[in-house]
């Protein structure tokens, strides 16, 4: 037992500091996922502070992991650990049970429950993974909740023998550890959040060809559909197959309702998906900005209202010498109607278009609002946080340096 609450320490310690690091060198991206869950459960008062959130428990995360390392204060810290994976195990098992209810709407299982609770399963929102990785590990909330499974056998190990753990090092030491450490991985979580991933595991990161990421390669594999036709049979909706039909095991009284497609295997898709430059006219815009061969410049804000002042300030300068004195282009994205979009060009003498893309996808192209993101053709070069817009010479210098 000995042996194995040592390998279960250093396991969990690891698993902890990793999942930490991860979270606080992108806490915004955090952030973004705690909000999900806030929506999930009608907890959108929450969301308000959901960054100091999303960076407390990255901090506190990487602490408890070198904590569980060291052996340092176990009944507190094999308490809080404990605590912790007990909580995301039900999180990550209850966000994988939602999906399966809004995959498989039409399933009997489904149709129980959802009379029990009073559900739509096809209103469920969906996640498609947990954000316990960030962007680095993406895994499906099934994934996770085993995951978490697995965590919480080795820690209730680390619960049970916390009593008898001692650590190498003396109290005052360990205390002066913890107390180290949480301060530097403090000043990490915020220097990533006031500028951007020191890490950047974005799919929008530098030398990414984003023409390749929207799309499979012609010789994926393609999603494998199923015809699948849904008929009433004494007052509830039921599945059948086409061989269903064939074989006449529909039953004679059973009141057709809808034919669907039901995916069976999923095939490629795409990291990048869902990517569109929208104009007033609903023209799509994306093509063109990506068959651009020369540098060109994108100018991101999700939010142009609660945009960063100063910076949309300097982005005004360096697009004004970008455009007229380098002859190249400037696309603005955002998510704010084009009207009011157009009041912000006035506001700060813009010399550039904005088209309408989804938040979502904006929020995952850079950590900033506003940020600045370098192309040549299709591919990322660099990107800039509203903090640290550079000048237009520093911009020549990377594109001579390119070339």
């Amino acid at each position: 037992m000995k042996v194995l609450a040592v390998i279960s320490r250093v396991l969990v310690g690891l698993l902890f500091i990793f999942s930490g690091f991860v979270k606080a060198n992108d806490p915004l991206g955090f952030s973004y996922k705690l909000e999900e869950y806030y929506h999930v459960f009608g907890l959108n008062f929450l969301s308000s502070t959901a960054l100091y959130q999303a960076m407390f428990i990255s901090v506190l995360e990487m602490v408890l992991g070198f904590a569980v390392l060291m052996g340092t204060r176990m009944k507190v810290t094999g308490s809080l650990i404990l605590g912790m994976i007990i909580f995301f195990t039900m999180l990550t098992g209850f966000t994988a049970i939602s999906n399966w209810f809004f995959e498989n709407p039409d399933s009997g299982t489904t149709k129980w429950f959802a009379g029990l609770f009073g559900f739509d399963p096809k209103k469920i929102y969906y996640m498609t993974d947990c954000g316990c990785f960030g962007e680095f590990i993406k895994l499906t909330p099934w994934q996770s909740f085993y995951k978490d499974l697995i965590l919480l056998a080795f820690i209730i190990i680390i619960f049970i023998r916390r009593k008898h753990t001692r650590s190498i090092f003396s109290r005052t030491m360990q205390t002066n550890i913890i107390v180290t450490l949480s301060v530097a991985f403090t000043v990490f979580t915020v220097y990533c959040n006031m500028y951007l991933p020191m890490v950047n595991f974005l799919n929008w990161q530098n030398d990414n060809d984003v023409a390749t990421l929207i799309t499979c390669p012609p010789d994926a594999p393609k999603d494998s559909v199923q015809n699948v036709f849904i008929y009433n049979v004494k007052g509830v909706d039921t599945e059948f197959s086409y061989d269903d039909m064939m074989t006449g095991k529909i039953p004679t009284d059973a009141k057709f309702i809808d034919r669907r497609d039901k995916v069976i295997i999923k095939g490629c898709q795409p990291k990048i998906m869902g990517f569109t430059m929208f104009t007033k006219d609903n023209v799509d815009f994306k093509d063109t900005m990506l068959r651009n061969n020369d540098y060109q410049l994108l100018v991101i804000s999700y939010d142009l209202e609660h945009a960063r002042k100063n910076g949309m300030k300097k982005v005004a300068e360096l697009a004004k010498e970008f455009i007229e004195k380098d002859g190249k282009k400037v696309w603005g994205l955002t998510a704010t109607t084009l009207d009011d979009a157009e009041k912000t060009r006035h506001e700060y003498g813009l010399i550039f278009d904005f088209y309408n893309t989804d938040a979502k996808m904006l929020k995952s192209m850079i950590r900033s609002n506003a940020g600045l993101i370098l192309m040549k053709g299709s591919v990322v070069i660099d990107s800039w946080p509203a903090r640290s817009i550079p000048k237009a010479e520093k911009i020549r210098k990377l594109m001579a340096k390119k070339n």
